[in-house]
């Protein structure tokens, strides 16, 4: 009898110990799946009071500091008002003041606030936030503004409510080859994460909280492993040795990669993005390789190529395989012609629309020996180049040109702060955007340095209420109107009412010049009148 109580006992302590470790397991579990750190981007417009969220709210997972049901919605202008109302009353005062008395700030700058209860409290996930003791109204989020000129910002938002844990681990920061091939551990799989930097990054050294934010982008904030800059690129790289991570490592970022895409996720750090997987390096040389595969995957992105084919390259494909042979030479041969400076020029006549008869202007441009148009408008419509080579390419030009020719020379507004080497008289500096559109600070910072006989232009792709209002000002008097534009002027009418509008603001800026870049023939003669169409080219 005695044993068979004994017995009955163990069984009761054994069933109380299972349901006490599901319980447990339970509650970890779901601790586990409460994220209580995120990220959300917008875009700030301080001067007229209003503001856009640009990432999707599911981009920090379970925890977003608004209500994901009633909170800001993605690519909705609402009043800065409503933005600040999820902050507390302090931190809106702070904020406010902060914006007002810096409305010529050029510099990226932080703002610790903390938050009201609005999101907090109809947040889906307040219990789980309940269950890790976290009050989110306690803790401090940071804000980082991003000046992009005219009382205009990218602000990135960042909280971390996480509770104590170990040390997560972070990605350092590589220099060199080969410090990046020793610091390896030689497993069998290497992966990375292939960024294309923007320009944003191309004037300002890469901090360790930027590389946080990408992390924290990607999801991969709680991995360890390396960052690698190297010609315009951003390599996020670390390693496996199972093939079941591997599969699993590749999934998740496919499936991100394509989130960031269809979503059109905007960020201050990268244009593009590319996931590639490679067998593990056996020499210094495969860390070039992987960079070059990056160039390769990123440059055709650049030149809005199939996301779906080049958004990856992984270690079963081989569908690159012949065409990024062919590419690398091409591409190394490009970059080896432009440091040895084997260009020739090429003279584009500005050409009177009435009588057809060359100006006493031409836009120059050069052109990097053995190259088709088609490999040629390749390699110059990737940011990296255009940021690194344009100076290059225009002080070969003005070398090249006779010292009483009006010219107009292609730059960009991240090539302005070259300009003490543009010192020849009688010249246009035409001013073509990268990726993000044109950056008004710095074309603004440009007229107080320009040489006598220094002119800026713009060259147009694209018609909005900023350039409008920027252009309104006065300052700058030579405009391209692009193909892009021209060739839809006839079919589409918002684009030609657009640019009826735009035209009216420039005509009223003394000693304006409009040029209309392949303009289509037999154009209507009202449509010529309205347009103010006196100059074109090719």
């Amino acid at each position: 009898m005695d044993q068979l109580l004994l017995g009955i006992a163990i069984i009761i302590a054994c069933v109380i110990l299972i349901d006490i470790f599901i319980i447990v397991f339970i509650y970890l579990n779901h601790v586990h799946k409460v994220k209580t750190n995120g990220l959300a981007i917008f875009k700030l417009d301080f001067g007229q009071k209003k503001i856009i969220r640009l990432s999707s709210k599911s981009l920090s997972g379970s925890l977003n500091m608004d209500s994901r049901l009633q909170g800001l919605s993605a690519n909705q202008y609402v009043d800065f008002d409503v933005f600040l109302s999820y902050l507390d009353e302090e931190s809106q005062k702070n904020l406010t003041e902060y914006l007002s008395q810096n409305d010529n700030n050029d510099k990226r700058f932080n703002i610790y606030c903390k938050m009201s209860s609005k999101g907090y409290r109809t947040h889906q996930n307040a219990q789980g936030l309940k269950l890790l003791n976290i009050k989110m109204t306690k803790e401090k989020i940071l804000l980082k503004f991003f000046p992009l000129g005219n009382n205009r910002y990218y602000l990135t938002i960042h909280w971390n409510a996480r509770p104590k844990r170990s040390a997560s681990t972070t990605f350092k920061f590589i220099k060199k080859s080969e410090d990046l091939y020793n610091a390896l551990n030689k497993e069998k799989y290497i992966l990375a994460y292939a960024l294309g930097i923007n320009e944003f990054l191309y004037n300002n050294v890469i901090s360790k909280s930027d590389i946080e934010d990408i992390l924290r982008i990607f999801e991969l904030n709680n991995m360890f492993g390396y960052y690698y800059v190297k010609n315009g690129l951003i390599l996020l790289i670390f390693e496996t040795n199972s093939s079941f991570w591997l599969n699993h490592y590749t999934k998740k970022a496919l499936k991100r990669l394509k989130f960031l895409h269809e979503r059109k996720i905007i960020n201050p750090f990268f244009n593009s993005f590319a996931f590639l997987s490679v067998n593990t390096f056996k020499s210094v040389d495969d860390v070039q390789e992987l960079v070059d595969k990056s160039k390769y995957l990123i440059q055709h992105l650049n030149n809005k190529r199939k996301f779906d084919k080049y958004s990856s390259w992984l270690i079963s494909d081989t569908k690159h395989d012949n065409h990024y042979q062919e590419f690398k030479s091409m591409m190394l041969d490009y970059e080896k012609k432009n440091e040895l400076q084997q260009y020739i020029k090429e003279n584009i006549p500005i050409i009177s629309y009435k009588t057809k008869r060359q100006s006493k202007v031409a836009i120059l441009k050069n052109r990097v020996i053995g190259y088709s148009d088609q490999d040629s408008e390749f390699f110059n419509n990737v940011s990296w180049y255009r940021l690194i080579y344009t100076n290059k390419w225009n002080k070969y030009l003005m070398e090249n040109c006779e010292e009483d020719e009006n010219i107009i020379l292609e730059t960009n507004e991240y090539d302005l702060i070259n300009l003490n080497t543009y010192d020849r008289p009688k010249t246009t500096l035409l001013i073509k955007p990268l990726q993000n559109g044109f950056n008004y600070r710095l074309i603004n910072n440009a007229f107080s340095n320009l040489k006598e006989g220094i002119n800026l232009g713009l060259y147009i792709e694209k018609i909005n209420d900023r350039l409008t209002n920027y252009v309104n000002i006065g300052n700058i008097k030579v405009f391209v109107i692009s193909e892009k534009i021209c060739k839809y002027i006839e079919k589409d009418q918002i684009l030609y009412i657009k640019l009826l509008n735009f035209v009216k603001t420039i005509s009223t800026i003394k000693n304006h010049v409009i040029i209309y870049q392949n303009l289509p023939e037999g154009l209507d003669e009202l449509m010529v009148k309205t347009l103010d169409v006196q100059y074109v080219c090719k």
